[in-house]
């Protein structure tokens, strides 16, 4: 089982050990999160899956989502044109999910919790939160952000990928929140 660090480090702060964290953040199909997207880092796409289906290739949620990187099949459609991708298939999913992921960082102007925001709740709500609250303060933005779900999903989301990159990246974390 996939367990949320916060949680375990404040109760048992001994247990934060790097092969306790490293069964808290596992790498499954790393090959596949990890093909040659040079725009997209592979532990963002990994902090994604993680929260979307904790690594659950066949995962399907209330809203239709499907596979790791919980794909909705009319987004599926959108973006391929097709109606049969099989959402279910890992490299499917994650092939979609990088793309999906990309778009959003290229509106958003690399702004990962604009981007990730939209992952969640759309980019069309995000464009609307942005120009209703005039914020271009990520940690603003994210107290801002209406949807508690989208909130609590940035928020996840972001500790993830902080949490990948520091166990297995060996380059220094840059970005634009």
């Amino acid at each position: 089982a996939i367990i949320q660090v916060p949680g375990v480090l404040l109760a048992q702060p001994h247990l934060a050990t790097r092969p306790a964290l490293e069964k808290m953040y596992p790498r499954p199909f790393f090959e596949l999160f990890s093909r040659n997207r040079p725009d997209i880092d592979p532990y963002l796409l990994m902090a994604i899956a993680r929260k979307e289906s904790r690594f659950n290739p066949k995962a399907l949620s209330w809203a239709r989502a499907q596979g790791l990187m919980q794909i909705n099949p009319d987004t599926a459609k959108r973006m391929t044109g097709r109606e049969d991708s099989d959402l279910f298939n890992p490299e499917t999913s994650i092939d979609l999910g990088a793309r999906h992921i990309s778009t959003d960082l290229s509106r958003f102007d690399g702004r990962l919790s604009f981007a990730i925001a939209a992952y969640n709740a759309g980019d069309e709500v995000v464009s609307r939160w942005i120009k209703r609250y005039a914020v271009s303060d990520p940690v603003l933005f994210l107290d801002l952000i209406p949807y508690r779900e989208t909130r609590d999903y940035v928020g996840a989301v972001l500790s993830n990928y902080f949490w990948y990159r520091k166990l297995y990246s060996q380059e220094p974390l840059s970005m634009k929140f």
